[in-house]
């Protein structure tokens, strides 16, 4: 089901949504266009007057049709934001606008290239999200390729750390240390601090581009790739405490990644 969901997400979505703009656009300029024909030519005024008198019930039966199909529109519109919680396909060089990040983020042609990124980068909205798939293509370049999940914030998150030969559970939080200053007076200071898992090994190798879809519902979380089940906790409260939260990427140091064609799903 996530394999087929994820083929179709991308190969259907922009249409869906040209069929939608198209067919609000033309309920919008229909009644605009019998007003400039009505203005220009002044006899289009009584025929359209004999039109409405001899043709009152359809006129009144056509009138429901296009309320109900523009309200049948409108929930559609609703129903797709209100399921689909994100989606980057990185058409626009612009990261800043979808994601709060920190080290080198950038992107080229549709592709997010992350590396140099101790921190990682989460998206902007999602706070809220309980229940939902975050989906995405990678490529490991150098190391790893990091995936994370239930972000409170960038230093308050659950990450996946996949290598081409398994997948490594992290958990990164802020512990507060009392440190001296330079008067001699001590201070508390946040430091970034990291729980790590046992690494989950793969049967077989990874190779370049991969399809990735992570189920992320209550306290479990379950990895597909390409379509194939791979990491699976029923209870993994141990690295993701937060019940809600947004997702995002990291990878450290020399480590780097490529990413495309990224949405999450709510469920």
């Amino acid at each position: 089901m996530i394999k087929i969901l994820w083929r179709k997400m991308f190969k259907y979505k922009e249409g869906i949504e040209l069929i939608l703009s198209v067919a609000q656009l033309l309920l919008i300029l229909i009644p605009i266009l019998i007003v400039i024909i009505a203005f220009f030519r002044k006899e289009f005024i009584s025929i359209l007057v004999l039109f409405v008198y001899d043709n009152q019930q359809f006129i009144i039966n056509s009138s429901i049709l296009l309320l109900a199909i523009a309200n049948l529109l409108f929930i559609i519109q609703m129903r797709k934001k209100m399921e689909l919680g994100f989606a980057d396909n990185f058409s626009k060089s612009n990261i800043i606008e979808n994601w709060d990040y920190a080290g080198d983020w950038e992107v080229s042609n549709r592709t997010l290239i992350v590396t140099n990124s101790e921190q990682g980068g989460i998206t902007r909205k999602g706070k809220g999200w309980e229940n939902y798939i975050f989906c995405f293509e990678t490529n490991i370049i150098n190391k790893y390729s990091g995936w994370i999940i239930r972000a409170d914030n960038a230093n308050d998150y659950c990450m996946l750390q996949c290598s081409k030969t398994g997948i490594t559970p992290h958990r990164r939080f802020i512990q507060y240390q009392k440190i001296k200053d330079s008067t001699g007076r001590e201070i508390e200071v946040p430091v970034a601090m990291w729980v790590k898992g046992i690494e989950h090994k793969f049967s077989t190798p990874l190779q370049n581009w991969f399809r990735v879809a992570i189920k992320v519902k209550g306290a479990s979380v379950t990895v597909f790739i390409e379509g194939a089940l791979v990491f699976h906790r029923s209870n993994f409260t141990n690295f993701m405490n937060n019940p809600t939260g947004r997702v995002g990427f990291r990878c450290a140091g020399d480590e780097q990644a490529h990413f495309r064609n990224v949405y999450v799903q709510k469920i």
